[in-house]
């Protein structure tokens, strides 16, 4: 019995994965990419989360204003996908992968907050 209860339940697992896998659009952005980056340019205007700091400082960004100034240099082409939040179900995240001039490949999420300002969520190595 207890082995029925746990397959049940690894596939209702495994069901959710694939729904929130189909939830993802590659390829298109959900915000506008230049309103994020008004958003960013704005102190007042703008949340970066402390995970995406500490990476950001271990890949030898200074501080929010360099990391606002990379992500300003993004280009709507450098998206990777959309997706919605795991924290948050209806608030989506756009994801972009981009290069950096030291060679390194970098991985920023961003979102558009409820109270309308701009995220940086993820800002890492990828």
């Amino acid at each position: 019995m207890i082995l029925i209860l746990l397959t049940l339940k690894c596939a209702r697992f495994k069901i959710f994965l694939i729904w929130r896998f189909l939830l993802d659009v590659y390829g298109k952005a959900h915000y506008d990419l230049d309103e994020i980056k008004n958003l960013l340019d704005d102190p007042n205007k703008r949340l970066i989360t402390r995970s995406s700091r500490l990476a950001a400082v271990s890949l030898g960004y200074a501080g929010d204003n360099d990391m606002v100034k990379r992500v300003k240099m993004l280009k709507k082409s450098e998206i990777y996908k959309t997706m919605e939040s795991n924290r948050n179900p209806g608030l989506w995240q756009d994801v972009y992968i981009t290069g950096d001039s030291s060679n390194i490949t970098l991985y920023i999420k961003l979102q558009k907050s409820c109270d309308g300002k701009g995220v940086i969520i993820s800002f890492k190595e990828k």
